[in-house]
Formats: C-alpha cells, structure tokens, sequence
C-alpha cells in the first residue's frame, strides 16, 4: 500500500512541478530560461514534451500566451512611442490595407508559360537556322555530328 502511495505521490509532484513550468514559460517564452526558473533541467521539458501529449499542448498553449503578451506589449509600444513598430504591426493585423504592394509575377514571352527546354537544344536549333540547316537533331546525332 506505501508503494502505491508513493508512486502517486510521485506523480503528484511531477504534475505539480510540470504546471509551474507551464506557467513560467508563458511569461517568459523561452524552455531553458522557464526550466532554470521552475528548477527542473531543460532536458527534462522536452523528455515530457515527447511523452506526454497534454504537456505537449501545454507548451504550444504557453507558447501562444507569451505571443499575445508580446502583442499587448508591442501595440502599447507602438502607439506610445514607436511609428515603425506600429507601421510593421498594422502591415501584420491588416496586409489588405497596409502591407506590401510590391508583387513579382513570372513568365515567358508574351506573358506565356515560362520555357524549360534544354537550353543546350535550344542554343542547337538556333545555330542550324543560322547555318541554313534543316536537320531534326536527335540525342544520337547531336553526340555524333559525322554521322
């Protein structure tokens, strides 16, 4: 019976110390920083990440929570003081209304596919017309012009 009491006692703890970790990773966003702070070993963290999905999804949970910080901290940053950072925050919240209106767009003559034929057959063909020559080249005569 002491056993079991034990091994649930056991549990227990590493439930408890696992939640504080969860909660010093969401203020601080960063494993070895939240590990050292919670006093468990960063290795650790990641042995529970791989063996226990709920922890796993602890983490991502954490994770979010300090990127929402993050955000309330930038957004009263930007408005107070920073013309940039809140330039870089509306082109996130609205890319419709703020973001880059630069697009790059590729294509072939004529607004065509763009042309992948071996540049080598390509440059083949232009030297025949150059030459006045009529001949289909294969994979066989290009190697072997003689023939």
């Amino acid at each position: 019976m002491a056993r079991k009491a034990t091994k649930a006692t056991g549990i227990k703890k590493r439930e408890t110390r696992k939640a504080r970790f969860l909660k010093k990773f969401a203020e601080l966003g960063n494993v070895t920083a939240a590990a050292k702070e919670s006093g468990i070993d960063r290795t650790r963290i990641y042995a529970w990440r791989a063996e226990d999905e709920i922890f796993a999804a602890g983490c991502l949970d954490a994770e979010e929570q300090w990127a929402d910080n993050l955000e309330e901290v930038a957004g009263a940053r930007a408005i107070e003081k920073s013309d940039l950072l809140l330039i870089f925050l509306l082109k996130g919240a609205k890319p419709g209304k703020y973001g880059d209106k630069l697009k790059q767009i590729l294509s072939g003559p004529n607004d065509g596919p763009i042309q992948t034929e071996d540049r080598v057959k390509i440059a083949a063909k232009e030297i025949d017309g150059i030459l006045g020559r009529d001949i289909e080249r294969t994979e066989d005569s290009a190697e072997d012009p003689s023939e």
